[in-house]
């Protein structure tokens, strides 16, 4: 197994403050043959200084620079570069256990394409969340493409991290990331690969450490053409599922999750801080969602299956949507983080 090259790719973009941190845990891995491509997205810190000092002491580590044109760019040209057998993408605000590559590694059957997966943590300001997947598969060794897919449609395994996949059916396929989308674009990209993988697997446990606390992060930020963009991904994930058959009631309960969150990540983005704009135009655009959104009957039962999902349901079928829009408003910028704000007092308390 020695013998396999696995490429570890790390895009970045004025990642001074955590670079250091996610490089030393690459170049500390106990399966010591891979490479290391870092591609520096346009970087205008010291990003490169710091990574110029660590190329010089590992050969290992290819170090590229490149015009600003966000993360997709970056590992889509960190594809090209890389010649590893295996790929592993690491975010460079994130850092990983030192047995990471040597564990996914175990797992792969070189007669045959693998793709492995594994469980990570997220890290906030004030507490460490844990995602294990497949928590109801027996066999971790041989898990079905569909349940692959639904996990990576639903979110729950449709990050960028935790998987480590053949170079050589994603050459065969020439599947690259989506540069006209700035969020969901791991998802389509890993459900693409997943239709041409033999066999898929999970390793317990968090090797991957997922760090949430960088504001900067797209995840945080108010993005303009939310809605449009996530529609976009949606339309595509229902397009992979049709072609693969995925037709079942859990495939239905997948699609409705994902058409839910994408709703209430796109209202929330409207209601979030970051957004500058004000009251009015903010509820117009809540508004502009919930008239806009057509949903398949199919979905509509597991997209009720909350306050939140009601709510969103009841506005997207109502006649009066201004109506709807306060109500979402009012639960999302005062109910909620009123609610919130208890909770983490009650935890503080407890403490």
């Amino acid at each position: 197994m020695s013998n396999i090259l696995v490429s570890i790719i790390v895009p970045m973009y004025n990642s001074e403050k955590y670079i250091e941190r996610c490089v030393k845990s690459l170049i500390s891995q106990s399966y010591k043959n891979i490479e290391i491509v870092l591609v520096d997205d346009g970087s205008k810190d010291k990003t490169i200084e710091i990574l110029k000092i660590y190329k010089d002491k590992d050969s290992r580590i290819k170090l590229y620079k490149k015009k600003n044109r966000g993360a997709s760019s970056a590992r889509n040209y960190g594809l090209e570069k890389c010649t590893g057998n295996y790929i592993l993408f690491v975010d460079a605000d994130d850092y990983i256990d030192s047995n990471m590559v040597q564990d996914m590694l175990s797992m792969v059957d070189i007669t045959t394409n693998t793709m492995v997966f594994s469980g990570n943590d997220e890290i906030y300001p004030d507490k460490i969340e844990y995602r294990n997947l497949f928590i109801d598969i027996k066999d971790k060794t041989n898990i079905s493409r569909n349940v692959v897919m639904r996990e990576i449609a639903s979110g729950r395994a449709g990050l960028i991290c935790c998987k480590l996949i053949p170079k050589s059916v994603v050459d065969k396929f020439n599947i690259r990331f989506d540069e006209s989308i700035k969020m969901s674009e791991d998802q389509l990209f890993f459900l693409e690969l997943a239709q041409y993988i033999d066999r898929f697997c999970y390793v317990e446990g968090c090797m991957y450490h997922y760090d949430r606390t960088n504001e900067k992060s797209i995840t945080v930020n108010y993005q303009n053409d939310a809605y449009k963009n996530q529609m976009y991904v949606f339309e595509k994930i229902e397009t992979l599922f049709k072609r693969n058959g995925l037709n079942t009631r859990e495939d239905i309960k997948a699609l409705s999750k994902k058409m839910k969150d994408i709703l209430l990540f796109c209202i929330n983005n409207e209601v979030c801080t970051s957004n500058i704009k004000n009251i009015n135009e903010k509820i117009k655009n809540i508004n502009y969602i919930l008239k806009e959104t057509r949903i398949d009957s199919k979905y509509e039962y597991n997209i009720k299956d909350s306050l939140i999902g009601k709510l969103i349901y009841k506005g997207i079928t109502a006649n009066n949507t201004i109506l709807s829009t306060v109500e979402l408003f009012i639960v999302l910028k005062v109910l909620i983080p009123f609610k919130n704000m208890i909770k983490n007092k009650m935890r503080r308390s407890n403490a």
